[in-house]
């Protein structure tokens, strides 16, 4: 019987191929989904130019009655964080959370 071999790698995508969006960890105890802006399915870093201001949302929720609250950090391209921002409830009971930040 010829031997075979099994690879646990994912295959590389060639330029015919469109990729799958990107593996994501486990949702945990305080999830965060569908956050915009994105691009290209979460494949690529959303961008911005010093001093463009722009919408950031995501849905934020959790089990049970506890309360829950959202910031946005926004980075600089050697990946430093920026300061904290509050996220506001933008339609109460949706779990959905957004803020306007502007690019440091």
């Amino acid at each position: 019987m010829p031997a075979t071999h099994h690879s646990s790698a994912p295959p590389t995508p060639s330029a015919e191929t469109p990729c799958a969006p990107p593996a994501t960890a486990g949702v945990g105890r305080i999830p965060v989904l569908d956050v915009r802006p994105v691009v290209q399915h979460g494949r690529l870093p959303a961008k911005a130019v010093t001093g463009e201001s722009f919408e950031i949302s995501a849905t934020v929720f959790r089990e049970g009655h506890d309360a829950v609250a959202a910031n946005v950090v926004l980075t600089d391209p050697e990946g430093r964080p920026g300061p904290w921002t509050p996220m506001h409830e933008l339609a109460p009971g949706t779990d959905r959370w957004g803020a306007t930040v502007t690019a440091g």
